[in-house]
Parts: structure tokens; C-alpha cells; sequence
């Protein structure tokens, strides 16, 4: 799976995670806001019913999602969407849905479409992406995730310095399964004083503090061992 896929698997996973404590609001979080906006306005045709955009702040990266219905089959709201092309580019499938995602200048594009009767349900998220170049992929680990194996392949990088936080999310591939990766994972993180969240760790994923850092790990198993995506908050 290309790194765009991985992104869209992992931000579906977290998204119910880092949402609440995002914030609602009806004016643009960045100056390219009403860019997003406009386009977001030019996706509604008569076969869907749209609710108002909301704007906020996934734990601190600027993001507008807007949720729709159709009569349509699922299968046909996503070929609509999908006629968009300037902003949607991939397709996967997961767990009977579809999704679609693509690059934009400044902007990361997700659309999640399901079945629902009498047709089908879903949203358009745009996650604003500041740094030029920094969705690479590449072998390095960062400074601060030394606890990771060092044979950890980094799939893709997003970084924001939306204050009073910054915020990185990044994918690997490391070739252990989960249960391997997390009991490395968790020796090289208490070694150094991170503390675990039992109350924030949802089902399969991990959870951790250190001073006024945060991190939520979210693995998932593939063909060469585990996918692991990092969400750590400074």
C-alpha cells in the first residue's frame, strides 16, 4: 500500500480519538481557509444532502470536514466524488467502505463513503499540510522516537507548528507483528520516562505521557510485519 493509502487507513482509525478535542467553528483556522471552503461548496449536486462545513483543530492541525447522504449506492457516490480529480487521486477499500484521497497544494484530501440505506452516508475532510516536502518517505527515525526498532522504514511524515503545540504524524513499516512491536515499543518508552494513558488507549492502540508530550500509537498488521502510525503532540 502507497503512503497516501496508509495515511487514509490510519486518520480513519484515530480520527474518532483526536477529534474530541477539536473545535468546532465556522471560520477559516488559516489563511488559505476560504480556499477549502469554496471548494467544498462546488462538491454539492442535487444527489447529495450536505450538512454545514465544521473547522477545527485535530489535536492541533487545521482540518474542515462536511458530512453528506445520498439516494445513491455507495458505489456511485464515490465514482461522483471521485470525478473531482484535482483533489482526489487514490481509492482504497476498507471494511465496506470507500475511500478516496489525494494532494492539493497546502491541503490533504480524505472522503469516507459506506452504505446506508437508502443509498449510502459519508464526509470530505481537507487536513492542511504546512510544510512543502515534508510528506517524504525515507529511512531516518527522529530525534525523539528513538524507542522505535532501528530497522523502522518511515512511510510518511506531516508535521504542523500550529501553536501552542506542535504536532507530527508519521507511518512505518517494521517488520515485527504488533505484539513484538509493542513489547520493544513499550521497554524503549518507559526507559525513557514515558508514562502509559490507560484511560486514552482505545482498543489496539497505545497511549503515552511525558511532561506536556503526548503520543498515540496505532498498529496495524501487514504482509511485512506491522504498520505503525504515530501521533505525537509537544
Amino acid at each position: 500500500m502507497n503512503r497516501i493509502g496508509l495515511r487514509c487507513v490510519f486518520a480513519i482509525k484515530c480520527m474518532s480519538l483526536v477529534v474530541l478535542s477539536g473545535q468546532a467553528c465556522a471560520t477559516p483556522l488559516v489563511a488559505t481557509g476560504h480556499e477549502v471552503e469554496a471548494r467544498l461548496a462546488t462538491l454539492a449536486v442535487k444527489q447529495f444532502q450536505w450538512e454545514r462545513y465544521q473547522a477545527m483543530q485535530l489535536s492541533g492541525m487545521p482540518s474542515y470536514v462536511k458530512s453528506f447522504a445520498s439516494d445513491l449506492p455507495a458505489v456511485e457516490s464515490a465514482r461522483t466524488l471521485a470525478a473531482h480529480t484535482d483533489i482526489f487521486q487514490r481509492v482504497l477499500t476498507l471494511k465496506n467502505k470507500i475511500v478516496l484521497s489525494g494532494l492539493q497544494p497546502g491541503w490533504h484530501w480524505l472522503a469516507e463513503i459506506e452504505p446506508a440505506p437508502p443509498g449510502s452516508r459519508g464526509y470530505v475532510s481537507a487536513l492542511h499540510v504546512e510544510a512543502a516536502g515534508s510528506n517524504t518517505a525515507d529511512t531516518g527515525i527522529v530525534g525523539s522516537f528513538r524507542w522505535l526498532p532501528p530497522s523502522a522504514t518511515r512511510k510518511f511524515s506531516l508535521k504542523s507548528d500550529a501553536k501552542p503545540h506542535t504536532v507530527t504524524q508519521q507511518v512505518y513499516s517494521i517488520a515485527l507483528d504488533p505484539d513484538e512491536l509493542f513489547a520493544y515499543v513499550e521497554r524503549g518508552l518507559r526507559g525513557e520516562g514515558w508514562a502509559s494513558e490507560p484511560a486514552l488507549t482505545a482498543r489496539g492502540s497505545s497511549a503515552w505521557r511525558r511532561g506536556d508530550a503526548r503520543l498515540m500509537l496505532f498498529p496495524q498488521a501487514s504482509m511485512a510485519g506491522t504498520s505503525l502510525f504515530v501521533h505525537y503532540v509537544e
